[in-house]
């Protein structure tokens, strides 16, 4: 979630020292005489609901204002991806949108500070993917005092917002629950190793997991450990936990992220443990090699939906509205499918 960025036009209220200080920032709005490339294009996971729901009525050509896209960090692929993408976008089909990215580089402090950098500078259409999902509340309700049309992308918070975007994580998580049974042929222990602790999707992937083994009792995660949506971090844990925990303890482990899994899937190869089934979430391109390589057996689809957050930006800005919920499609890829979604991972 490469650390290049595109600074363009943006004027600020603030000096540009301030709202650029420790952050990635990049002004995507073209000069006025260019032409958009035609209506704007959602990711391969917006489906037809989410489609008509981020239809914009009006020429993208039309669309004028300052957009602030604040990132909870850019240290991991998916932070990354949501970063290029959102400037594809506004590059690609709203020539006059001046869109800011900050990076909130995993701290909550920092992202609230840049929320209230990106207000200053006169943004209209706040898209925020918080850091955790309490710890952003306080800048969200500054920027929405302050007129601002808040919409949150990948993670959400809790308070009301404008909008939420993001692949369902309940769903994805349930996803990987049913199938890791089906393949544990209902029994058996599972090791769980958990992203940003208080984050929506941490929360929402483990409560879905959980669904997905409900029906099968002979089923029990026996350890959680946290691995923060990094490799390094996973792959210390899953040491950990190998440690703890000796051969034929456990027969799976269920990760929340394809960037852990290849640090899980790391350790269990170092420390030489066999028949040992790993499903995890993203949908990353160093998931799908994985599944290719038979080193992991799937993972669930976490669209980047910094294409849609643009485009609901887009229509914000337009006067138009929104529904509280625009949900992806939610995809389990295994080596049965894996030829068909190869490539479309970030």
């Amino acid at each position: 979630m490469l650390k290049s960025m595109k600074v363009g036009i943006l004027a600020v209220a603030v000096s540009s020292a301030l709202l650029l200080s420790g952050c990635s920032s990049s002004g995507s709005g073209s000069s006025a005489t260019a032409a958009s490339a035609g209506p704007a294009q959602p990711g391969a996971f917006c489906g037809p609901t989410c489609k008509a729901a981020l239809a914009l009525k009006v020429n993208p050509d039309t669309i004028t204002g300052k957009v602030g896209l604040s990132l909870n960090d850019t240290s991991f692929s998916y932070g990354v991806a949501m970063r290029n993408q959102a400037e594809e976008e506004v590059r690609k089909y709203f020539p006059k949108m001046q869109l800011t990215v900050t990076d909130g580089q995993g701290n909550a402090a920092k992202q609230s500070n840049d929320v209230d950098n990106l207000v200053a500078s006169g943004i209209k259409v706040l898209l925020i993917s918080p850091y955790e999902a309490d710890a952003l509340v306080p800048a969200i309700r500054r920027a929405e005092a302050a007129g601002v049309k808040v919409v949150t992308v990948d993670r959400n918070a809790n308070t009301s917002v404008t909008s939420y975007i993001a692949s369902n994580d309940v769903d994805n998580g349930k996803a990987v629950g049913t199938w890791m049974a089906k393949q544990l042929h209902g029994k058996g222990k599972i090791l769980e190793i958990t992203g940003t602790p208080g984050a929506s999707p941490t929360i929402a992937r483990h409560d879905g997991f959980m669904e997905g083994i409900k029906p099968y009792p002979g089923i029990k995660v026996i350890a959680s450990e946290n691995g923060d949506y990094l490799k390094a971090p996973a792959l210390t844990a899953m040491q950990n936990l190998l440690q703890r925990y000796p051969a034929g303890s456990f027969q799976a482990v269920y990760v929340q992220s394809d960037d852990m899994a290849v640090g899980v899937i790391q350790a269990i190869q170092e420390a030489n443990r066999k028949g040992i089934i790993v499903g995890s979430i993203n949908g990353e391109q160093i998931g799908m090699d994985a599944i290719k390589k038979g080193q992991l057996g799937a993972t669930a689809v976490y669209a980047v939906v910094s294409r849609e957050g643009v485009m609901a930006a887009a229509k914000l800005l337009a006067g138009e509205t929104l529904p509280k919920h625009i949900w992806m499609t939610s995809t389990l890829v295994t080596k049965d499918n894996v030829a068909k979604y190869n490539g479309q991972g970030y």
